[in-house]
């Protein structure tokens, strides 16, 4: 795959790093108010988790997008990499994978996640998103925490 053209890989890495961002923001949206979305707000976790998974692999040369893919891939490709560390993310990654599969319903759509759901995939979400992070930053690039518009 090649990198979109006009982007450096450093945009990339931050672009998927301030999407990441705004979808752990949606997750905490999702479970507020009087219409509290838990299917979407475990969806919005397991994408804000693997974007910043991706912006990891794209940092490490895995490729210019890295596509999307299950988080237990990311994962995995990166301890193949060398990455080691980031394998102990293993139980998190295939318990947010399992919310990647409800996308695509329409509203109205009887929800079978509920608030546990939600809390489970919004910290698990938040400790991979961590990992990444700081792995971003040790590979020397200062990290940007605020959701873009």
């Amino acid at each position: 795959m090649s990198r979109p053209a006009g982007r450096s890989r450093e945009e990339i890495v931050r672009s998927l790093l301030a999407d990441s961002a705004a979808d752990l923001a949606e997750v905490r949206r999702e479970n507020e108010g009087a219409s509290r979305q838990f299917d979407r707000g475990c969806f919005r976790a397991q994408q804000a988790a693997e974007k910043a998974l991706r912006a990891l692999r794209v940092a490490r040369g895995h490729g210019d997008p890295v596509p999307s893919l299950p988080i237990l891939d990311h994962v995995r490709a990166l301890a193949a990499a060398g990455d080691g560390a980031i394998a102990e993310f293993e139980e998190s990654a295939r318990g947010l994978d399992r919310y990647f599969l409800r996308t695509g319903l329409p509203l109205g759509v009887p929800q079978i996640h509920g608030e546990k759901d939600l809390a489970l995939a919004h910290e698990a979400a938040r400790a991979i998103r961590a990992a990444a992070t700081k792995r971003l930053a040790d590979l020397g690039l200062p990290i940007d925490e605020t959701p873009s518009p």
